[in-house]
């Protein structure tokens, strides 16, 4: 193949114009000169002025992904220019063999061609053939057509295109009209222009690297760029590069061999696919963002100063964020009004990877809500505000326990709820995250507010680029620390946030642009953006920790479908429209939108689900098949799963020096160190900052002061002293039980009493015990014999020693049950035990040896015993008559001494000689005092003939027995 000639014969341009518009009338069949001189002169008066410049394509603003593929151009035409000698002789031949065969040789107006074109539409309707040169389309494309629609094509506009054809071709050569017109003319690329971005959008190469079919497929499609754009319509698209192979064949440009060859190969083998170079509207959520981080970088537009821009965007990950929200996915949208924003960043670099604007993002400068749409974080912001917080100031452990009570807002009487509408009384921390629990939530930040003050808070928010807080009025308050009141965030500044807690406490600006180039030669800008330490590492770590955990650990919620076999951190948040949203017919507190943040130590991302504004009668408000469809939850899943192609590991975030582990008394702060021998269920373990770690010793309740002890004194016995100690009553009467394990809650709001029912985790009693009354008697100063009991009368019996006087020191005080060594003040009492009373018991109808016992007890006189013979074997050793008859009086001990006391009782000693030698019979039936004796026989089968030798009591043979002594007696025959 040989290059055509470019060289032009010179002629005098008015002479070369008149002479083609006169052609061009005799074609249209119009006679007469001077009509025709006065038709041309209406037809050129407003043909504009002709400026080489103004086919000069301006270069635009490139835009690339982290690989360096273009996914977009911007600028007043979106193009890439090329010049003529990048061009392949097969693009050159292409182009003239379909569009221009005479190119080469004509003026800038092709008669004959013009000619034919005229007849053909004459004969098949206007358009069937068109009979514009290179250089008239080119006149076309710059003063006659605009992005949006071509002009009217009308004689007039032609013949002042003929003109200002003939008059380019004497300014510019045929190199550069080719050139220039490769480079502005529409290739059926979405929302770009010229020959080098067509090359890389349908076959991914650079214009030297064109195929002989490729050529030909670029040469056709200008004709009818909709018609045979080959990935919308590729039999359409086939059947014209045929056709340009074809005129290549019929012009003498190919040969035969190299047109079967050409043709042989299916152009859709050649095409790189549709999602090689992304558009504008593709990927425009990215570039929104882009272009506003370069004018803040540069303080120039992209699409007036030309520029490369070199991006992080990640082109798998951008395109799947928008495939989701164009729901191109199994995520479904089920509400028209619905809408989502999403962002992925690298959690190390703050490098922005992709960024989802909102459903069906299309079209620059739109609302991107990735960047721009305000919201209330909720929930989601509990790790980042107020636990991150609390583990930096206030020492807290992961193993620290809160009050989920009633409480209301301060300076209100409004009640703070929690989404359950229940309070769960003493719980974990961890547990209290997991679950998204508002109270405790609040509780920390308010104990933090107190220890540092809401200036470093709210100085805290706004170095993590929070850019709507502020103090004052409306401003920071307590309703931040669940994601409420008058903070509201991006999900810009949401990753950014996040973003630091997951690199250690380093925050670093969110961004998308890696490198500047400028056109004109001006020294690029490499954007660097400091890293600056906002928390701790170990501050951080711990709030991570408890993500992780609320994805892994046992509580049901929204990011449990994140869990997976590598650690992933998460929060999810809900906001309500409160009652806002009465007058639009949204329920009372219905949620307006959710927000899930998830990440790696690789990866973060955030997606936000819900609805720009309330719309009345639409039902703009998350309803529960809404909420449970957990469309943020399934976002970032889909998002990780990408993830885990973009890197080999995800390993956990590395546990810093500074971080320890202590075994602490469970809901007891300032933390406390376990005793020997305690529960095991009342100790826990967390992480905490080693210059927290610090344990105290644990210390018991203070007991209430005893105010009063009596003493009263009685025995029933010489040598025994009955002491009642009565203490006052312990003015607390629920520390005199053992704490139960539900936790009964209150709160009067001045209008109404709330009650709750809730876990308690931990109570002093379960390790010290209830609070006891105690009393503490010594004898002559011997050593105390101590009492306790839960009733506050302690009833002692004393020992008194015999003969001298006898002192009691007697003492009350409170104590715990399991730790008696830990007391109250004591009161102390002194008694002389002295003479006592005694209240002689009844005796008569009791046992003889109940009387015996106690007359032997104290040490009375020896009394006088009276037998009668009792009739039952019951009456044996029954007292019939006591004298004197004292029985129920109480009498001094001295005076009892000197009685003697007369006992009547039921009695008999038995003679056994009258049986000796009788026969069995007659013992079982004639003896009259075998009724009072438990008789064996030996041998127990003797005949009722055999006759008794003797009798046997305890193995001893006797003659006689006292019945009371023992009733059982063995007969021995023979």
């Amino acid at each position: 193949m040989k290059k055509n000639s470019t060289r032009k014969p010179k002629r005098r341009i008015l002479l070369s114009t008149i002479s083609a518009i006169v052609a061009m009338i005799v074609v249209f069949g119009i006679s007469g000169t001077s009509t025709a001189v006065l038709l041309i002169n209406e037809m050129l008066k407003d043909t504009p002025a002709l400026d080489v410049n103004d086919f000069i394509s301006p270069e635009s603003t490139k835009i690339y992904d982290r690989e360096g593929i273009l996914i977009a151009d911007i600028g007043l035409k979106v193009r890439e220019n090329i010049s003529y000698s990048q061009m392949p002789q097969v693009l050159i031949d292409a182009f003239v063999a379909i569009e221009d065969s005479r190119f080469f040789t004509h003026n800038g107006f092709d008669l004959p061609r013009f000619t034919k074109a005229i007849i053909e539409n004459l004969r098949s309707g206007f358009g069937a053939q068109g009979g514009s040169t290179f250089t008239m389309q080119l006149v076309k494309n710059t003063y006659f057509a605009s992005e949006e629609s071509n002009a009217d094509v009308t004689i007039e506009r032609k013949v002042q295109e003929i003109s200002m054809a003939i008059q380019l071709e004497n300014e510019l050569s045929k190199k550069r009209i080719l050139e220039l017109y490769v480079n502005k003319v529409n290739y059926g690329v979405p929302s770009s222009y010229g020959i080098y971005n067509a090359a890389q959008y349908y076959f991914g190469k650079e214009i030297e690297q064109l195929s002989l079919g490729e050529a030909a497929y670029l040469a056709g499609v200008v004709n009818a760029p909709g018609r045979y754009q080959a990935y919308k319509n590729i039999e359409k698209a086939t059947e014209r590069r045929n056709d340009v192979l074809y005129y290549m064949l019929y012009h003498g440009y190919i040969t035969k061999s190299e047109f079967d060859a050409a043709v042989s190969i299916k152009l859709e083998d050649l095409l790189a696919g549709d999602n090689l170079q992304g558009v504008p509207s593709q990927y425009q959520g990215y570039i929104d963002a882009v272009i506003a981080e370069v004018k803040e970088l540069t303080g120039f537009d992209p699409a007036i100063v030309p520029m490369n821009i070199y991006t992080h965007m990640d082109r798998s990950t951008q395109e799947l964020m928008e495939a989701i929200q164009n729901e191109e996915t199994n995520i479904k949208f089920p509400h028209p009004l619905l809408q989502t924003a999403g962002i992925s960043m690298d959690v190390k670099t703050g490098e922005i990877i992709a960024i989802g604007g909102g459903r069906f993002y299309q079209g620059e400068r739109l609302y991107n809500r990735a960047i721009s749409s305000f919201h209330n974080p909720g929930s989601s912001v509990k790790p980042l505000l107020d636990y991150a917080l609390a583990f930096e100031y206030l020492g807290y452990s992961t193993g620290h326990v809160i009050l989920d009570e009633p409480i209301m807002w301060g300076g209100t009487d409004k009640v703070v709820r929690n989404y359950s509408r229940r309070y769960d009384g003493e719980v974990r921390m961890m547990e209290a995250l997991s679950r998204s629990l508002n109270i405790p939530a609040i509780k920390t930040l308010q104990a933090v507010v107190n220890s540092i003050g809401s200036a470093k808070v709210v100085e805290y928010l706004q170095s993590l680029g929070f850019s709507k807080v502020f103090r004052g009025n409306n401003g920071f308050d307590l309703g931040y620390a669940i994601g409420g009141s008058t903070f509201t965030v991006t999900p810009l500044e949401m990753i950014g946030a996040y973003g630091m807690l997951l690199n250690g406490g380093v925050y670093t600006k969110p961004h998308t642009v890696s490198r500047i180039e400028f056109r004109n030669g001006e020294a690029p800008i490499i954007p660097t953006f400091a890293s600056v330490r906002i928390l701790s590492v170990e501050a951080a770590y711990l709030t991570t920790y408890m993500m992780e955990y609320t994805v892994s650990g046992p509580f049901g919620n929204q990011i449990k479908l994140l869990n997976r076999s590598y650690p992933v951190y998460a929060k999810s948040g809900t906001s309500d429209w409160g009652s806002e949203g009465l007058q639009y017919g949204i329920p009372e507190g219905a949620a307006k939108d959710t927000w899930i943040v998830s990440g790696t130590s690789r990866y973060i991302n955030v997606a936000w689900v819900g609805f720009d504004k309330a719309v009345a009668g639409q039902g703009t408000y998350m309803s529960n098949d809404l909420y449970r469809l957990n469309t943020a939850g399934l976002i970032n899943r889909m998002l990780l799963n990408h993830q885990e192609k973009l890197a080999t590991s995800f390993p956990a975030i590395p546990r810093p020096a500074g971080i320890t582990e202590i075994n602490h008394v469970l809901g007891v702060y300032p933390y406390a160190a376990p005793i020997d021998g305690m529960n095991s269920s009342l100790i826990t373990s967390g992480l905490i900052k080693k210059e927290f770690a610090t344990l105290n010793p644990l210390t018991p309740p203070t007991l209430s002061n005893l105010t009063d002890v009596t003493v009263t004194m009685s025995s029933a016995n010489p040598n025994v002293r009955t002491i009642s100690t009565t203490l006052s009553s312990y003015p607390i009467p629920e520390d005199l039980v053992m704490a139960s394990s539900t936790l009964q809650m209150e709160l009067d709001t001045g209008t109404e009493i709330i009650r709750a029912t809730g876990t308690r985790l931990y109570h002093p009693s379960w390790i010290y015990g209830p609070v006891r009354y105690f009393s503490s008697i010594s004898v002559n100063g011997g050593t105390p014999k101590l009492t306790m009991s839960d009733q506050n009368v302690i009833t002692v019996d004393v020992e008194i020693p015999a003969g001298g006087e006898t002192t009691l020191n007697v003492c009350g005080f409170y104590a715990f049950e399991s730790a008696t060594d830990i007391r109250s003040n004591q009161i102390c009492k002194t008694v002389n035990a002295g003479d006592a009373n005694i209240t002689v018991p009844k005796f008569t109808g009791g046992l003889l040896a109940t009387f015996t016992n106690w007359v032997t007890s104290y040490n009375l006189k020896t009394p006088t015993l009276k037998m009668i013979d009792p009739l039952l074997k019951s009456q044996i050793g029954i007292i019939t008559e006591l004298k004197p008859a004292v029985e129920g009086e109480s009498m001094k001990f001295s005076d009892l001494k000197k009685i003697t006391f007369e006992t009547t009782y039921y009695d008999k000693i038995v003679s056994f000689e009258p049986i000796i030698g009788q026969t069995k019979m007659f013992v079982q039936t004639l003896w009259t005092d075998y009724r009072f004796f438990n008789v064996t026989f030996e041998p127990a089968d003797a005949p009722n003939t055999a006759t008794v030798k003797e009798v046997v009591v305890s193995g001893i043979v006797v003659t006689n027995q006292k019945l009371s002594l023992n009733n059982n007696i063995t007969i021995r025959l023979q």
